[in-house]
Order: C-alpha cells, then sequence, then structure tokens
C-alpha cells in the first residue's frame, strides 16, 4: 500500500513541478509579462517591477533545478542561519530527481 501511495504521490509533485517550470520559462521568455504580474502582485510600479523581475531572473535556470553557482548562496546563508559547516555541494543538500523528471517530460 505505501508503494502505491508513494508513486500516486510522485506523480502529484512531478505535475506541480512541471507547472513550475511552465513558470519560469514564462519568466525567462515573457520578461513583459512577468513584470506585470509582479507589479500586481506586490503592488509595485512598472520600473519597480521589471527592476524585481531582473534580480531575480537568474535565481533558477529554465528547467527549475540550480546550478552551483546558484545554490552557493543558499548554502552559504544556511551556513550562518543553520551552523552548517565546511564547503557543501548542493546534492548533499537537495534532491532534485523529481525536478529532473519534470524537466523530461
Amino acid at each position: 500500500m505505501q508503494e502505491i501511495y508513494s508513486r500516486a504521490a510522485r506523480g502529484k509533485v512531478i505535475e506541480v513541478i512541471k507547472a513550475t517550470i511552465e513558470g519560469l520559462d514564462y519568466t525567462w521568455t515573457q520578461r513583459e509579462g512577468s513584470s506585470e504580474i509582479i507589479a500586481r502582485w506586490m503592488n509595485l510600479n512598472p520600473a519597480q517591477a521589471a527592476n524585481a523581475c531582473d534580480s531575480v531572473r537568474d535565481a533558477f535556470s529554465r528547467a527549475g533545478i540550480p546550478t552551483d553557482e546558484q545554490a552557493r548562496p543558499y548554502i552559504a546563508m544556511l551556513g550562518t542561519t543553520a551552523g552548517l559547516k565546511g564547503d557543501m555541494s548542493p546534492a548533499v543538500i537537495f534532491e532534485y530527481s523529481f525536478a529532473a523528471e519534470a524537466a523530461k517530460k
């Protein structure tokens, strides 16, 4: 029974990640539309929203899996807030099999 639930839950997670990847692709290809959404969501004027859009655009890859370079600031933050020590690979902290599977579909 646990295996059936796990497969069903995995499928749901994959669907959410696929939708996230679509959103990431939209932000990469539709700067104006993304800026408009940010302006409404954060109650910003168009120039502020465009700046916000540009400042976070490179936070994720188009496939939803951050590069090691993109993950380093997060790992550094964990070092100061969670007491992680030493130079860590993102693979030690993050598990991207769901995102990798969703990116293939």
